[in-house]
């Protein structure tokens, strides 16, 4: 991977960060993810902007682990935030750099698991697709059926 920032993918995507954990729903897709170890961390950090190098400085400061262990599972885990399209790469300067970094539990690297059980619920729209005949919460017709 290059030194590219990368930044989370808003608006379509959403989270909530907890002391160990955060909580990252697609909008578009009604598909949520777990973000755990020291995926937390990485997340507050790629809400600002980050780099590759960025991230394992910080993170690797914060668990006090070796640069180059923490930033191959780095590398696997932007891989798959940018599969799942939950960040996407940016022009703009990278602002994780200056934000100061604390770890409140011990170092796992960084793992992303996904669920799709609710799939079908986070997919209804009953704010914007109100329709006087049928209702709501009505299903949003701009998802492909799979």
């Amino acid at each position: 991977m290059s030194s590219a920032t990368y930044i989370t993918n808003r608006p379509t995507v959403v989270s909530e960060n907890f002391d160990d954990e955060a909580i990252v729903i697609h909008m578009d897709t009604g598909v949520y993810y777990s973000l755990r170890g020291s995926a937390g961390v990485v997340w507050q950090l790629l809400e600002k902007g980050a780099t590759l190098p960025v991230l394992a400085e910080k993170v690797g400061g914060a668990f006090g682990q070796e640069l180059e262990n923490v930033k191959s599972a780095l590398e696997k885990f932007l891989a798959d935030l940018k599969t799942e399209a939950l960040i996407r790469e940016t022009d703009e300067e990278p602002g994780a750099a200056h934000e100061p970094v604390s770890a409140t539990v011990e170092y796992a690297p960084p793992m992303l698991v996904k669920y799709e059980d609710l799939q079908d619920l986070l997919l209804l729209d009953p704010i914007h697709e109100v329709d006087e005949k049928e209702g709501w919460p009505k299903a949003r017709t701009d998802q492909a059926e799979g």
